[in-house]
């Protein structure tokens, strides 16, 4: 299932077994059974993981960069809202 952590103070991620790029002022991580997706505190998105559900974003990475609010997964994806 979905995991998100969130305790409302920023920090760093330490990943046993997988790289957790860039992954430093995480404010919440969300988790599916393959990747994860860390919301860091400028509002950006850092993901890694299986390639296949959702731990590569290069493709929409420049949309990743700020200005994104929240983060919501399922098994296969992520999807990251983003501030109006």
């Amino acid at each position: 299932g979905n995991r998100q952590t969130n305790n409302g103070v920023g920090g760093s991620v330490v990943s046993v077994g997988m790289c957790a790029p860039e992954a430093v002022g995480v404010s919440s991580i969300v988790a599916n059974n393959v990747a994860f997706a860390a919301l860091k505190e400028t509002g950006a998105v850092v993901t890694w993981g299986d390639a296949r559900c959702g731990g590569d974003s290069s493709a929409v990475a420049d949309r990743l960069v700020a200005g994104v609010s929240s983060i919501l997964g399922n098994r296969q994806a992520f999807a990251a809202l983003k501030e109006a």
